[in-house]
């Protein structure tokens, strides 16, 4: 099947499209108020800010709603999809095996992996693209963050804002350079969810 065939109809964004490019943090998976420390945690229990975000990956970060069956469903139907984030696999492979993400994409790219310290260029999503045979034209991209919507729209993808609390005050201007937004990922799909 194509992205097109298991949308809405209304979507119309989807035609012709052949891959989808998720963002994990923020748009797929509930991790940004850990990362923003929003989260009312106490960081100093831990020896660094790494090791309290490799605990809150392994375990206490949640899929979004919809983000598991949503994944399912595209890799049911052969689509083309992975993730590319900031966030190296170091910190996120353990959440990955947990949520059970990782057999739900077809790979995982991170700005570490491209070469740039996160997503500041286009490139994550370029690289992205070109790993699943596909240019930018013939990709979706999925984010939650102001500044790489407008990067992935720049470089030439179709891109879908996800909403976020974190990013709520940039939702506007998400809405401004995105081709759609979504407040839940489910709201893209015809009813089946």
């Amino acid at each position: 099947m194509t992205p097109e065939q298991i949308f809405k109809p209304q979507k119309t964004y989807f035609k012709d499209k052949k891959g989808l490019i998720f963002d994990m943090d923020g748009t797929l998976i509930d991790s940004m108020k850990y990362w923003f420390q929003t989260a009312g945690d106490d960081t100093s229990a831990y020896p660094s800010y790494k090791e309290y975000m490799l605990e809150k990956y392994n375990n206490v970060i949640e899929p979004k709603p919809y983000a598991t069956e949503i994944l399912t469903l595209i890799k049911e139907n052969g689509i083309p999809v992975c993730i590319a984030s900031d966030t190296p696999i170091t910190l996120s492979g353990g959440f990955l095996k947990r949520s059970g993400f990782e057999n739900l994409i077809d790979f995982y790219i991170s700005s570490e992996d491209v070469g740039i310290l996160k997503k500041d260029s286009a490139r994550i999503f370029v690289a992205a693209a070109e790993k699943m045979g596909l240019t930018p034209a013939d990709c979706v991209v999925f984010e939650d963050r102001v500044e790489y919507v407008k990067l992935a729209k720049a470089a030439g993808f179709t891109v879908v804002g996800v909403y976020d609390e974190e990013s709520r005050d940039d939702m506007f201007e998400i809405k401004h350079y995105a081709d759609d937004y979504v407040y839940n990922l489910a709201k893209l799909y015809k009813s089946l969810f």
